[in-house]
């Protein structure tokens, strides 16, 4: 199946596959991530909590429905994030997102804005980069979509192609996408 988006320029781009970052876009993280790193201010040297401690990790706002959606419609998804794959694997599972394709740190040489992390998303997904979306929290993950040469989807005021508030936003524009 291919989805037709239009971009906030009003142009109109065919879509095979979708790219999402992790932390920030399909999973609410935060408030572990505060703990494992205060943990280790306050302790030094002891062993990394963040992978261990899943209290408060849960999915973000429309992150099952989205990824539903998609398998519903079989069109391949991704998640591509610059976390180590045992917490992206830990965190994911936490949030009931399974994934088919993962890319974590060790995937790529160089990480976020460089189009690596999302030429591999792309490639692992065995679709075009140019025929991907990438949805992205942070403006370096949208640099590197964009780098890639993907169409963007942008969490909030970012500077991407589309601009979506929120991922229920991003599933009005699929379910309005002509198949």
């Amino acid at each position: 199946m291919i989805l037709l988006l239009r971009d906030d320029r009003g142009a109109v781009r065919e879509i095979d596959a979708a790219l999402f970052d992790m932390d920030g876009t399909l999973v609410d993280s935060v408030v572990a991530t505060e703990r494992a790193h205060h943990d280790w201010a306050r302790a030094h040297g002891v062993l990394d909590r963040e992978s261990r401690d899943l209290d408060g990790v849960v999915a973000t706002p429309g992150a099952l429905e989205v990824t539903a959606w998609l398998d519903a419609h079989a069109i391949p998804w991704a998640v591509v994030t610059s976390a180590d794959e045992p917490l992206a694997r830990t965190r994911l599972g936490a949030a009931g997102i399974s994934p088919t394709v993962l890319v974590s740190r060790r995937d790529t040489v160089r990480g976020k804005p460089d189009p690596d992390p999302f030429d591999t998303g792309a490639r692992r997904a065995k679709v075009a980069a140019q025929r991907c979306l990438a949805v992205e929290d942070t403006q370096a993950g949208v640099d590197s979509g964009r780098a890639a040469g993907t169409l963007t989807a942008g969490l909030g005021d970012l500077d991407a192609d589309i601009r979506i508030a929120d991922l229920p936003h991003l599933i009005r524009l699929l379910d309005a996408s002509p198949t």
